[in-house]
């Protein structure tokens, strides 16, 4: 508040009065609510929903249900009811409400045939599941077909430099014999070894070669590699 005070001595009465009505205004306190208005109809029908809740829960607690058979009508009523319930998603107004034991268990059965796949009204919703766990199974699968193509691929490219060089021989150098005993094994002979046999034999005949030659050899990569991929057998695929 903002207040007009003069020191004359003909508005001093009047200049308490402001004062006085200042101080009343710093008492006020503001209670600040939300002006919103509940719809009737809403809340109407939320408290007939709950009172219906409540009803079915006395009558199931209290045992005084009585014998029935569920007709037609009643089994579709409870299928409508199970796939509200199912398609609320996990909503706290999602109550499956259903007044009698024998309509509970009706309700479980009719879960049961759409999780089995039972149903045909609900084959969309369980082929729905299946979809999307198959496709990502498909796509591992196309994955793994994918690596397997690409090695078989790189196989077929070994066997043909294999049956390519399978006749040559690595030149002698040094321990000429055992270099002669491993290299002049023919093509067919030399991919019946096994990996472990072929490393086993590059090891002797490097271990057979001294000096020179065998730092030559080791620095030549590519005849490092001629070597090996003569030991190693043929792959079946």
């Amino acid at each position: 508040m903002i207040g007009t005070l003069s020191m004359d001595g003909r508005s001093i009465e009047e200049t308490i009065s402001t004062c006085r009505f200042a101080q009343r205004v710093g008492l006020i306190k503001n209670d600040a609510r939300v002006n919103e208005e509940i719809d009737s109809t809403l809340l109407i029908r939320r408290l007939k929903r709950q009172v219906a809740e409540l009803q079915e829960e006395l009558r199931v607690l209290k045992g005084d249900e009585e014998e029935e058979v569920l007709t037609s009508e009643d089994m579709a009523h409870l299928k409508s009811l199970v796939d509200a319930f199912v398609k609320d998603g996990g909503s706290t107004e999602g109550h499956l409400v259903c007044g009698s034991m024998k309509k509970i268990q009706a309700c479980f059965s009719i879960l049961r045939d759409m999780v089995t796949g039972k149903s045909t009204d609900h084959a969309p919703v369980i082929a729905t599941v299946q979809g999307s766990r198959g496709s990502d199974e498909d796509g591992q699968v196309q994955q793994l077909r994918l690596q397997v193509a690409q090695r078989d691929q790189e196989l077929a490219v070994l066997l043909g430099m294999l049956n390519k060089s399978g006749d040559s021989t690595v030149p002698k150098s040094g321990g000429g014999s055992a270099q002669s005993s491993l290299t002049a094994v023919p093509s067919s002979e030399a991919r019946e070894l096994t990996p472990q046999q072929a490393a086993i034999g590059s090891v002797e005949w490097l271990e057979g070669i001294t000096g020179q030659s065998a730092a030559t050899i080791l620095l030549d990569r590519q005849r490092c590699f001629e070597v090996f991929r003569k030991s190693i057998r043929r792959t079946e695929t």
